[in-house]
């Protein structure tokens, strides 16, 4: 299936299978970041043909032609995601403590991924806009004060930014220290003390996140623009 995005024109592909049957899902365009909702119709099985036979020499072209035009599924962190739905992308290097927020996230509706280095979490990162983003400061990372995924997400589009909430996993800065989030450009800050802790302070977090931004939200609504 050739999808065109209605907001820059770009298009790719998706295989057939990669859509459910008689559902809407929506896709982020990779260049503009725009929403792209694709629904696929139930077809009647088409009556049955002779396949003409094809050389070998031209049927590896073929192949080799759809390989190359099709979908590469390893390059996005989602096939598809229901309207609506969360996204999340844990990058913390200690598995127990990988485990165990992504499980927190999941009974909180989200749907999330874990990079295993910062290549990974970047490349993720340039075909999805990620409504959570965990970082430990000391992944994939020796350098503390100019995290590589904390810099790439310090440069983006304040419309894009905004709409992310970021989270810093340190052993340097007391949890929720307001002023130490704001110094590395990030929601929250969690100690490592209180990683345990992970929902309630998540959920205090985003309301008063929420409640500070109520009256700027309302206006971009009214505007008709969102968030």
């Amino acid at each position: 299936m050739e999808i065109v995005c209605s907001q820059c024109q770009a298009k790719f592909r998706i295989p057939d299978e990669k859509i459910p049957e008689n559902q809407t899902v929506v896709l982020t365009c990779p260049k503009c970041r725009n929403r792209i909702p694709i629904e696929r119709h139930r077809r009647r099985p088409p009556a049955m043909e002779p396949m003409p036979v094809q050389p070998e020499s031209s049927a590896r072209s073929s192949e080799a032609e759809t390989e190359t035009e099709a979908y590469d599924a390893a390059d996005r962190p989602f096939d598809f995601i229901a309207p609506g739905a969360k996204t999340a992308m844990i990058c913390l290097s200690d598995m127990e403590a990988r485990s165990m927020v992504s499980a927190e996230l999941m009974a909180l509706g989200f749907y999330p991924v874990m990079p295993q280095d910062c290549e990974e979490a970047l490349k993720r990162m340039r075909f999805h806009v990620f409504n959570l983003v965990i970082v430990d400061e000391r992944f994939d990372c020796n350098r503390q004060e100019q995290h590589p995924i904390l810099s790439h997400i310090e440069s983006l589009a304040m419309d894009i930014r905004r709409t992310m909430f970021v989270v810093l996993l340190t052993d340097r800065f007391r949890t929720m220290d307001d002023m130490a989030a704001f110094h590395r450009s990030v929601n929250l800050i969690i100690n490592d003390r209180n990683l345990q802790e992970f929902t309630k302070i998540y959920k205090r977090a985003v309301a008063d996140h929420e409640a500070f931004y109520s009256v700027f939200f309302e206006c971009l609504a009214k505007l008709g623009k969102h968030v």
